[in-house]
């Protein structure tokens, strides 16, 4: 939602299982802010193996609110706790932010320039608060920070044990692979019949 426009953020993602490998020897000594980020939404990042050679990375997986960040949004503005796509909770200085991370379903919003479509005007959606789940995930990186592979949120409406867990997600169970209906094989799309029936005019 700080970007220009329209634009909303991200819904859901889901980061696991993966083994990331980054080697900066064409330019050594650099260094990545964070591998993984998430300006919005909620999810899962767990099961992910990281190696980092020649370089080194400040966080595995980070969260930040760029809205509140002093970012505004030519349509959602600046989340201040004065903006009415805000909740503007008392003292929180706008938390929740529309579509920060850790928040989720809430009403459908519609239009050009958008419309709460079940309260009317430029509202708050009434997003629930879905926090994000972060496990298991280990780094292998010389000088990197110690505490590489810890989710680090870097905005004040993102908070631990409120917006993000440091744990597995309770009555989660991941896709299974290869999915039974699929069972490992890619079937590419068939090519398209032959146009009949055709006339020039």
């Amino acid at each position: 939602t700080e970007s220009g426009g329209r634009h909303r953020g991200m819904f859901q993602f889901e980061v696991y299982d993966n083994d990331f490998s980054i080697d900066f020897q064409g330019a050594p000594g650099n260094n990545f802010a964070g591998l993984v980020g998430a300006r919005s939404g909620t999810g899962v990042v767990f099961n992910n193996r990281i190696s980092v050679a020649n370089g080194t990375i400040n966080h595995f997986f980070d969260m930040i609110d760029m809205r509140h960040e002093n970012n505004n949004s030519p349509i959602f503005l600046h989340c201040d706790g004065g903006n009415s796509w805000d909740e503007n909770r008392a003292g929180e200085s706008g938390w929740h932010c529309l579509d920060q991370v850790g928040v989720g379903h809430g009403d459908l919003l519609a239009g050009d320039l958008p419309v709460n479509t079940v309260l009317g005007g430029q509202k708050w959606p009434r997003q629930a608060t879905e926090p994000v789940y972060y496990w298991n995930n280990s780094v292998s990186c010389s000088g990197c920070p110690s505490d590489v592979a810890t989710p680090t949120p870097r905005s004040s409406t993102i908070q631990l044990n409120r917006e993000f867990f440091a744990a597995s997600k309770p009555g989660y169970t991941p896709l299974i692979y290869p999915h039974p209906l699929v069972g490992g094989t890619i079937v590419a799309d068939p090519a398209p019949a032959k146009p009949t029936g055709l006339r020039l005019l």
